[in-house]
């Protein structure tokens, strides 16, 4: 046996500065790292609010002047589904609805039906609408908010009703 040999037959030929010694404790720092990574929250989350006298942002830019806000099926449990228009500003509650607002099914017919407006003036639903079907809203830029603006131009917009929600009772 050779000087300095009995190193490798104490350690079984594993020397603690060995290039397997090296990677392997390299390969056991990464993994470390890579587990503790999963620790942190995500970055990307809002944080939760501190003070329930705040209240939370709403981050969508709403548009300026009188204009349709919103289109979409509506479904409270206590009514019938229905179509729901919300708009930027109050309508004038006065108009005649059913001539400035048309429904039309998938095939081009006209749904029978009217108009009713909530009474903070900003939403229009029509209540005479099947579940799972395309509806298509035709709007006229007649019509008018309370502050005299109108929409100005036509606007159309397509609403799919979705499934009806399961009954419990």
């Amino acid at each position: 046996m050779r000087a300095g040999s009995g190193w490798s037959v104490r350690f079984g030929g594993f020397h603690p500065w060995s290039t397997r010694a090296s990677h392997a404790c390299i390969a056991t720092m990464l993994i470390a790292l890579a587990l503790l990574g999963g620790c942190r929250q995500n970055g990307n989350a809002v944080p939760a609010v501190q003070d329930s006298a705040q209240q939370a942002i709403d981050a969508r830019t709403v548009p300026k002047g009188f204009t349709l806000l919103s289109a979409y099926p509506d479904s409270k449990s206590d009514e019938q589904l229905a179509i729901a228009l919300e708009f930027t500003r109050p309508i004038v509650g006065s108009q005649s609805f059913d001539d400035l607002l048309v429904v039309t099914d998938a095939n081009g017919a006209t749904v029978k039906g009217s108009w009713s407006l909530d009474e903070g003036g900003k939403v229009l639903r029509f209540p005479y609408v099947q579940p799972a079907q395309k509806y298509t809203v035709k709007i006229s830029g007649k019509l008018a908010a309370a502050d005299g603006n109108t929409l100005g131009a036509d606007i159309v917009r397509e609403i799919y009703t979705g499934p009806l929600d399961p009954v419990v009772g």
